[in-house]
């Protein structure tokens, strides 16, 4: 997957979402390390945590926990519950989103604007919205008009349902401020 073209900045690294990081070392070939395996003593994890900038700070926990260079950094892909790559963790903390979801820090931005709005997964990891003007659902149930595969799928679908008018693209980039 390539990674790199679409950083995720501001409100959109703060949203409340389940995710998983993987936390990885490799050997770096330019220290006569094999860049096929692990370093020794570092063991590969997965962190569970609450959202990208989460992600973020428990890669760079990581990386200062075991003096890793960045020829040897090889973790900081973000999964949903569904395990989608939604986002990448470079060394320097830097956060991207996945080819799939290139316009995902934009469409987070606007939901911020739309509090009664809520994006939520399922224990399926397929993704619903509902409307704080609809009733409130069982625990195991979710109201929506649609599941999706992602979150910013859900995240245009309950626009679209509501008639939000998206404002920022990622070809218009909100103002930085």
């Amino acid at each position: 997957m390539s990674y790199g073209e679409n950083e995720i900045e501001g409100v959109a690294l703060a949203v409340e979402q389940p995710l998983k990081v993987k936390l990885g070392s490799v050997g770096n070939p330019d220290f006569g390390q094999n860049p096929d395996r692990p370093l020794p003593g570092v063991r590969d994890l997965v962190a569970e945590v609450g959202s990208l900038a989460e992600a973020a700070a428990e890669c760079r926990k990581f990386i200062d926990e075991h003096g890793l260079g960045g020829g040897n950094w090889a973790g900081g892909e973000v999964l949903d519950l569904a395990g989608n790559a939604i986002a990448r963790v470079s060394y320097n903390g830097r956060v991207w989103a996945s080819p799939g979801e290139p316009e995902l820090s934009f469409l987070e931005a606007e939901l911020v604007k739309h509090p009664e709005i809520h994006i939520d997964q399922a224990k399926d990891g397929l993704w619903h919205f509902r409307h704080d003007d609809n009733e409130e659902p069982p625990d195991d149930e979710y109201w929506s008009h649609g599941t999706y595969g992602s979150r910013g799928a859900a995240i245009r679908g309950a626009f679209e349902e509501y008639d939000i008018e998206i404002h920022a693209d990622r070809t218009h980039p909100p103002p930085r401020g």
